[in-house]
């Protein structure tokens, strides 16, 4: 998977976090980020949920935080 420490670093998780919430071992994922391994189909698509899951928090986080600054302007 090309690009999972771009995406990884993007939503702020660590390579700790993302190996123990996708259950893929750090070993396995720093080989990965490094392009030295192919994660398993199984291990792709939990790396590709949590990451998914990461950002649409950070998008909802974000999201709010523009909405509330809004509403302290209008207010």
């Amino acid at each position: 998977m090309e690009g999972i420490r771009a995406k990884r670093e993007l939503v702020h998780c660590s390579q700790i976090a993302l190996s123990r919430d996708a259950k893929v071992s750090r070993t396995r994922l720093q080989l990965a980020e490094a392009g030295l391994l192919t994660l398993r189909p199984e291990e792709f698509d939990a790396v590709g949920r949590v990451l998914r899951e990461a950002m649409e928090r950070r998008v909802a986080t974000l999201r709010a935080a523009l909405l509330n600054s809004g509403a302290e302007a209008n207010g």
